[in-house]
């Protein structure tokens, strides 16, 4: 095994600033449909889920999301998240989706 030694560095009359991320605040939006939605791109995170029949009128139907078909009982919650490689923060796209007659409730941040 050979082992090679690396001299210390230093650095002498070198500023660093670090400035802390900008703060505010989250916009929150609750609701219920058993018809079409459709959930702006930018989210933070998006929670939905598809209730089936829960009051007289809705019916126990599977919900279609992002064109994908969803059973009653189905819950997701989705998150945005940071690119490891680049450091920027990638919100969510937009979501669009019909209870098809069941109730389908959504929860989401911008």
């Amino acid at each position: 095994m050979v082992g090679i030694a690396v001299p210390a560095a230093s650095l002498s009359g070198v500023s660093v600033t670090i400035d802390p991320d900008a703060s505010g605040t989250l916009s929150l939006t609750t609701t219920e449909t058993t018809g079409a939605f459709n959930i702006p791109a930018g989210c933070v995170w998006v929670n939905i889920r598809n209730a089936g029949f829960v009051q007289t009128g809705d019916v126990e139907a599977n919900a279609t999301v992002a064109g994908s078909s969803w059973s009653p009982g189905r819950e997701e919650k989705f998150h945005a998240t940071r690119d490891s490689a680049t450091g920027e923060f990638l919100t969510l796209p937009a979501i669009a989706g019909n209870g098809n007659g069941s109730r389908v409730f959504i929860t989401y941040a911008t």
